[in-house]
């Protein structure tokens, strides 16, 4: 009788030893399932939200004179934006300090670093010497307290964003690129540039510019990243009232397009 009661004991262990496992199993089988079904829903996700087409509106070297312009327009049309800053416009005087702080305190408004020089003007000088343009943009760093580190190289339309590169082709400045990027900071060059003559006037028409966003945010070979367009304009063409802008005027059509307007902090591959 022991003898059987020993035998007995021992099956329903292995009996149970045998359902735990099985158990276990078969939740590690459904977690893994969740998990391959969570990771395929996030892709289709992150893949629906790069092929959504996105502009992204750039404004290069404020503080200036047309930075309270851009940002009537942006609360008139209640779209985000980013502006690309340079200390010493800040250190300039109180008027351009007061523009800074508006910018930086608008929620619609995502302010980077465009370094405290901007080359002084002479890049190709400015790029020669890769750890003095380290030394530039970290001191506009600290000075203006940026809450990332987006920046855009004066004068180069230069990209680093994550793995995915490019150097402006006509110009110096790769290596230094490299550098800042090592450092944290994340490149952004563009894909269209609305020009401007001496006065701030801009050379383009609406018409222009928005025939060429078509063209270029409709043709995935046309930007850096496929479907996402990165306009550069610059502060000081838009010191007009917005109502009379051509940058409200821009925005209008684009706005009837249905695209999609984002800050630069939600460009994918950051």
């Amino acid at each position: 009788m022991k003898k059987n009661n020993v035998t007995n004991v021992s099956l329903a262990i292995l009996l149970l030893t045998v359902l735990i496992i099985l158990f276990t199993a078969r939740t590690n089988l459904m977690a893994g399932e969740r998990g391959v079904q969570a990771i395929a829903e996030n892709a289709a996700q992150q893949t629906t939200a790069d092929t959504v087409k996105t502009v992204y509106l750039t404004f290069d070297d404020g503080p200036l004179n047309g930075t309270q312009g851009i940002l009537a327009a942006l609360d008139k049309e209640q779209i985000p934006a980013s502006m690309f800053m340079v200390g010493a416009h800040f250190e300039t005087d109180t008027e351009m300090k007061n523009l800074f702080e508006m910018a930086y305190n608008d929620d619609l408004l995502e302010v980077g670093n465009h370094s405290f020089s901007h080359a002084n003007n002479h890049y190709e000088t400015y790029y020669r010497n890769p750890e003095k343009v380290l030394e530039d943009f970290n001191k506009n760093q600290q000075l203006l307290k940026f809450k990332d580190k987006d920046a855009r190289m004066p004068g180069r339309n230069t990209w680093r964003i994550g793995s995915h590169k490019k150097d402006d082709g006509a110009a110096n400045g790769s290596e230094a690129a490299d550098l800042l990027h090592k450092n944290g900071y994340n490149l952004f060059g563009w894909d269209l540039e609305w020009q401007h003559s001496a006065d701030g006037k801009p050379v383009q028409t609406v018409e222009q510019m928005f025939l060429e966003i078509e063209s270029s945010i409709n043709n995935p070979q046309k930007c850096f990243t496929p479907y996402h367009f990165v306009l550069l304009s610059h502060d000081e063409m838009f010191r007009m009232p917005w109502e009379v802008s051509e940058l409200k005027q821009l925005i209008d059509l684009l706005k009837a397009k249905g695209y999609k307007f984002d800050h630069t902090d939600n460009y994918p591959g950051k």
